[in-house]
């Protein structure tokens, strides 16, 4: 059975802690944190999704018993938003402009590293 030292251990709750904070509004105190360790943070990236998610359809059961379906539904899509400060819609939006350039492979990065919304990316939102 393999030995995890403390070192391990530390270094891992610091990548989901960073991971949190990328995907969150949660403010993660402390330096700021190298490329490489947020990089090295994207591999809990699907399990802060799935705490969302499970925080998300928790609430959404308690509410079912007195909020109608769609305004739960709606009010629910909004703290997402809220907690996740929004960063899906806006690789969305980025995503569909970079695509919609038609153009090569440099162009279309120049597009995602760009702050500002297209068209493209206001009509994919």
């Amino acid at each position: 059975m393999p030995v995890i030292s403390l070192g391990t251990c530390r270094s891992v709750i610091n990548e989901i802690w960073l991971a949190a904070g990328f995907l969150t509004i949660i403010p993660i105190g402390g330096d700021s944190a190298s490329a490489s360790e947020v990089t090295a943070s994207f591999g809990w990236f699907p399990l802060i999704g799935f705490i969302l998610g499970a925080i998300l359809a928790s609430a959404d059961y308690m509410l079912a018993f007195f909020i109608a379906s769609a305004v739960r539904s709606t009010l629910l899509i909004l703290v997402l938003t809220a907690i996740t400060g929004a960063i899906h819609l806006d690789g969305l939006a980025d995503t569909a402009d970079a695509l919609s350039a038609g153009r090569d492979r440099v162009r279309a990065l120049q597009i995602l590293r760009d702050s500002r919304i297209g068209t493209f990316g206001a009509v994919a939102v």
